[in-house]
This record gives structure tokens, sequence and C-alpha cells, in this order.
């Protein structure tokens, strides 16, 4: 039986996701929204990523939502948006797409890939990789991996013509926080989501 969040809980998770809640729910097709459960998984945060070659400044925010109804969940649904700018380079990458997240299942601590498509200027659009690992132990900052392009190693994401390619790699001076929680659409309730 699931249980309800504590206000706390309920408030920090509806800061990043509540308001994206109530927009989706003008995008999901008719039938979707007479389901009973809205569940949402995702991830927030930004800041500065430190890495040999530099630094850049990155935001995000990816979810995968899927709806209840009498036992049946929906295929995914992914939504979010990726920033990363690479002032010692001159790149700004913003995603146009997302097309999958998940979470990583770290044995310590939380990790989640996002993937999909960023607008590269020039080179026009490019498949695109994240990696977040958070809420490691304290003496660890959380740490993000990103590649564009032919960096990306395997067909997860679509291909790329241009041979564009920008990889990063280093650790977050920010907060990368998860954003997962359930809606009964009847009773208003706010829950945790059963486990993945």
């Amino acid at each position: 039986m699931k249980e309800r969040l504590d206000v706390g809980a309920i408030d920090r998770r509806m800061a990043i996701g509540g308001g994206f809640a109530a927009a989706v729910g003008l995008t999901v097709p008719r039938m979707q929204v007479r389901s009973r459960v809205i569940t949402q998984r995702g991830v927030a945060g930004g800041g500065l990523v430190q890495f040999a070659e530099g630094e850049a400044r990155f935001s995000l925010f990816a979810s995968r939502m899927t709806t209840e109804d009498d036992g049946a969940e929906s295929q995914p649904i992914f939504l979010g948006r990726v920033r990363w700018e690479d002032g010692s380079v001159g790149v700004t990458l913003e995603s146009v797409r997302i097309t999958n997240y998940e979470n990583l299942g770290l044995a310590v601590g939380e990790g989640r890939r996002v993937e999909g498509v960023v607008d590269a200027g020039d080179a026009g659009e490019q498949p695109f990789l994240l990696e977040v690992m958070f809420d490691l132990p304290e003496s660890q900052p959380d740490q993000v991996t990103f590649r564009v392009g032919a960096a990306i190693e395997g067909d997860a994401t679509p291909g790329t013509d241009a041979g564009y390619t920008y990889a990063a790699e280093g650790d977050v001076v920010g907060d990368v926080t998860d954003a997962d929680f359930a809606v009964d659409l009847e009773t208003g309730d706010v829950t945790e989501p059963e486990p993945e």
C-alpha cells in the first residue's frame, strides 16, 4: 500500500514538477486524462560543471510519465529540457526533444540517463547522452557526463551525419535531485510511485 508523503517532501517535489504535471494534462490525449493515476519519474538540477579542460553551466529537467488505468500502465511519454553552455570553447547546446529517460539503478547513490537531440548551432540537430550521479556519500560531489554527436557510443539515439562531437565529464557545483511522484487524479493524493 502506498504511503502518503509528508508535506516537506511534497513541497520539494511539487516545486520542481507540480506546474509540469498541470501543463502536461493539457497535452495528454483525452483517453489518458481519464486515467486514475499519473506517475512522473524525473530528475532536475543544474549548476557549474568543472572538468580538466574548463567548466560549463548546465540546467536539466527530464521526465518519464505514464498513466495507469485499471492496473494497466501506458507507454512512457518523455519530456524535459537540457541546456549546456561551455564558454571555454564557445558552445551552447539546448535540447529540442527528449527520447529516453531512465534510472541507472546504482548500488550507491542515484544515477539517471537522459537521451535526446540538441540544437548544435551550425552543426544542426545532434544526438546527446547525459548521465548524472547524485546523492552520493558526503565526500563525493554530484557528477555529470555529457556527450554529443559522434562522441556517443552505440545507437541508442538517432545517428549523426555531420561528424560533430562534444564531450565533457566532471563534478557538479550545484544540485541535482530526483522528482518522482504519483498523482491520483480522483483524490488528488500525491505519493511515492511504486519502485521501478
